[in-house]
């Protein structure tokens, strides 16, 4: 049977007493008159606030608050147009919210340790809530309705006074599809209310919305439903439907079904006032869940004024019992199992999750988004477009971890619907984060610079600026990248340059043949040698040419080439296809004397024996004593390999080679072998390279000829 509902009326005398220290009775103020009546005597009648610690799942509960605000449509300064634009821009004030909390304040837990595990619930909450239950299913009437109100109610044929007004922020007030006011709060918690259980503090919050609806949309609100949004991830799943449960539980409190509610409104509202005023009461703790059996009765106990003797004479009454213990334990079960105090209303999960319509989005508001999605937040600064890539610049807020936006790449490249996608995690010598998003229509530079003596053109970095390097400081040089990247190309621009040089004699070993074919014969060019015992030889004689150098050195009392005054010349060899030269098994065979046979029938013949030397092996070592010690006396290496493998670039290798320019490779592991960080394997071919020096890691875009 349901009860008559209370009628509300706007009181408009003012309170008698001016001397009463409470402007106004909030669900807040309740909760702390309650439970912490030291602290609510210091903030509400003191008027005094000391500054303390936020704790961490209050500050995540304001976020979400926030979030639902801008979903909802209820910022004035965010224009919410759609469900795609809801979501997008709802998370994103959610996220911004917990960034702009100053991390000291904060008291952080075990569980949450830091903004970025706060942000990453806040959106995992957010897109739960989101996909569980419909968007705009009902007409809005407000959102963050905030109310003051001096109320007069009659009930019961009573006409009660409440001196005191009422205030309140209602998250979301709606009107379902009967045309019935329905009150909607949202909560965040790590364990769902027990339905079982009478909660005090929800009856009470309730109360206080129900009259501060009546008064400002003239007419008596249905329901009040407070959604509460787990943020710890059910982990079992629902044997009936093979689902996991819903993160979000809706419990809804009918008013017309509910007279509890209003009983314990009435009665703790006048022992609030009776105690303000100086009388001893005693009320209960409604921020205490009253889970055992024993605040159960008690809670049930004080509801029913059962500490008032004419009170308790009537209900013993009502209920025919003779004890109080008899009459405790019905009024207990009623409310247990009529069904009318708390209705629990099971959401359909959606069969996919909302996405946000990124169709309309520029192409960086595509990455701010998609980071938002995360719990990320980077601002926007600027785009630079390259020859073959184009850069978009962010600043990433406090508590962005670099490795975290690292991580990121394929998400990049799915909201982009873009390849290779690669991400600068900070930009060298700058403090932003970079994504480099390959070009659809590829450029390349108009022509190559002249050199500056050994100052060679490289390359054009991705703001369109010349980038030089004095080669005779690398002071030797790995070109890596494979079949067709353009590392053949970058070497023909080297040697291109390099004949201008005066005093520069080079080598070219070229055990393909054709490779350095084409600059047989030009100014500068002294060698072009093809197989491999040339080859060994040839480098065999450079490790004499750079002892004899050192010999020099010392007799004129200097330590490099550029301290002597005297004819030496750059040496500068370019070796292709170093991989094959050193790992295929090219081996000579010889046939030496050792010596006359002395006896028998080969008296006075020649002895002899085959000798197998394996030639690759001598070539690698002569290429590493050239390495280590060949740049103070003039003698450049510039060797080029398309099998960045570690039996290639052996450490060795790595430390004597400097500089480092790699063209495309095919995997993620051969730039690391060469480079020590991927990012090879997305570079788009014809030049695309990332050139490492001592001063770190740059994009470029090679020469043509």
């Amino acid at each position: 049977m349901l009860m008559q509902l209370p009628k509300v009326t706007r009181r408009k005398e003012d309170l008698k007493n001016s001397e009463f220290p409470l402007k106004h009775y909030s669900y807040s103020s309740m909760r702390k008159f309650s439970s912490d009546p030291f602290t609510f005597r210091l903030n509400y009648v003191q008027g005094q606030y000391v500054d303390s610690l936020t704790k961490a799942p209050f500050v995540l509960g304001n976020a979400f608050h926030k979030a639902m605000q801008v979903y909802n449509g209820g910022d004035d300064e965010i224009i919410v147009c759609n469900e795609s634009e809801a979501l997008m821009f709802g998370l994103e004030a959610g996220v911004k919210y917990i960034d702009s909390q100053f991390e000291g304040m904060v008291d952080w837990t075990k569980k949450l340790p830091n903004k970025q595990k706060l942000q990453e619930l806040l959106v995992f909450m957010f897109n739960s809530y989101t996909s569980e239950m419909p968007y705009s299913q009902n007409e809005i009437i407000e959102v963050e309705a905030k109310s003051l109100e001096k109320i007069d109610v009659e009930w019961n044929g009573k006409q009660l006074s409440l001196p005191i007004p009422l205030k309140g922020y209602m998250d979301k007030v709606v009107r379902d599809d009967k045309g019935r006011i329905v009150i909607i709060d949202y909560k965040t918690t790590q364990k769902y209310s027990d339905m079982d259980k009478i909660d005090a503090g929800k009856l009470l919050q309730a109360s206080v919305y129900y009259f501060l609806a009546f008064v400002k949309y003239g007419e008596a609100p249905y329901s009040s439903e407070f959604h509460e949004v787990k943020s710890s991830k059910n982990s079992i799943i629902d044997p009936e439907t093979g689902k996991y449960p819903p993160q979000t539980k809706v419990y809804e409190f009918v008013y017309e079904e509910m007279p509890v509610m209003f009983e314990l409104f009435f009665r703790f509202y006048q022992d609030m006032t009776d105690a303000i005023m100086g009388k001893m009461v005693w009320v209960p703790n409604i921020a205490d869940p009253y889970n055992s059996d024993e605040s159960q009765t008690a809670l049930i106990g004080y509801i029913h004024r059962l500490d008032d003797p004419e009170e308790l004479s009537k209900l013993m009454k009502e209920l025919q019992v003779e004890n109080v213990s008899d009459l405790l334990k019905k009024k207990l079960e009623s409310k247990r199992n009529d069904g009318l105090f708390l209705k629990t209303i099971e959401k359909n999960l959606r069969k996919e999750f909302t996405k946000i319509d990124y169709s309309k989005l520029s192409m960086h508001e595509k990455i701010q988004r998609k980071m938002i999605e995360f719990g990320i937040i980077i601002n926007y600064v600027d785009t630079v477009k390259g020859h073959n890539v184009t850069q978009y610049r962010y600043e990433p807020t406090v508590g962005v971890r670099m490795t975290t936006l690292l991580k990121h790449e394929k998400d990049f490249e799915q909201v982009l619907g873009v390849a290779n996608v690669r991400v600068l995690a900070p930009i060298p010598n700058t403090p932003y984060v970079g994504v480099e998003v390959p070009n659809q229509e590829r450029t390349f530079p108009e022509s190559m610079p002249a050199n500056n003596g050994y100052e060679l053109a490289i390359g054009c970095d991705i703001y369109g600026k010349e980038v030089k390097f004095d080669i005779t400081e690398a002071p030797h040089m790995l070109v890596a990248g494979s079949t067709g990247s353009g590392k053949s190309v970058f070497m023909d621009t080297l040697i291109e340059q390099l004949k201008s040089c005066t005093y520069t004699d080079i080598h070219l070993i070229d055990p393909k043949m054709v490779e350095f074919a084409h600059h047989i014969g030009d100014k500068n060019v002294k060698n072009h040698m093809t197989d491999p015992e040339s080859i060994d030889r040839h480098l065999a004689q450079l490790v004499k040419v750079m002892n004899k150098r050192y010999t020099t050195l010392l007799n004129a009392g200097v330590k490099s080439i550029k301290e002597h005054n005297g004819s030496m010349r750059h040496i500068f060899v370019f070796i292709d296809e170093y991989g094959d030269l050193i790992v295929s098994k090219h081996e000579k065979v010889e046939t030496i004397e050792t010596g006359m046979y002395e006896r028998g029938p080969k008296a006075g013949t020649a002895k002899t024996k085959t000798v197998v030397t394996n030639i690759s092996k001598q070539i690698e070592k002569n290429i590493l004593v050239l390495s280590q010690k060949g740049r103070a006396c003039g003698i450049h290496l510039i060797i080029a390999t398309q099998r960045p493998s570690t039996d290639i670039i052996s450490g060795s290798i790595k430390n004597n080679f400097p500089t480092k320019a790699v063209f495309r490779t095919g995997k993620a592991i051969d730039s690391q072998v060469v480079i020590d960080q991927a990012g090879a394997e997305k570079l788009t071919g014809k030049g695309d390279m990332l050139f490492s020096t001592h001063e770190g890691v740059e994009r470029l875009q090679a020469y043509k000829l």
